[in-house]
């Protein structure tokens, strides 16, 4: 593979991560505990542990502090973006951007 396939999948196996890695956070944006779950999530959730411990916090019911339609449609685009990142990764890799 050129440089240029290489870069393009190294840039997105990092988008990718990093978008998984903000879920917690994302989930939690608009409630009660959205800095708890910030923090967490920025400064140990490295280890998968904390970013579980993070999730868990995030779709926590008694961290709700919107309406349960917000908080409904907030999960289906959720939904949404997850099936769309793994339909990006299963075109790039049939494409065979990915070599690992």
């Amino acid at each position: 593979m050129d440089d240029f396939g290489t870069v393009m999948s190294w840039l997105i196996i990092v988008i990718i991560l990093g978008c998984i890695y903000a879920i917690p956070s994302y989930v939690s944006r608009g409630r009660i505990r959205f800095w708890q779950v910030f923090w967490i999530n920025i400064l140990l959730g490295w280890s998968l542990i904390w970013w579980v411990v993070a999730l868990v916090l995030a779709l926590d019911k008694s961290n709700v502090n919107a309406e349960p339609e917000i908080v409904e449609a907030d999960m289906k685009k959720l939904k949404k973006a997850i099936i769309w990142i793994v339909i990006i990764v299963a075109v790039f890799w049939s494409l065979g951007y990915f070599f690992w």
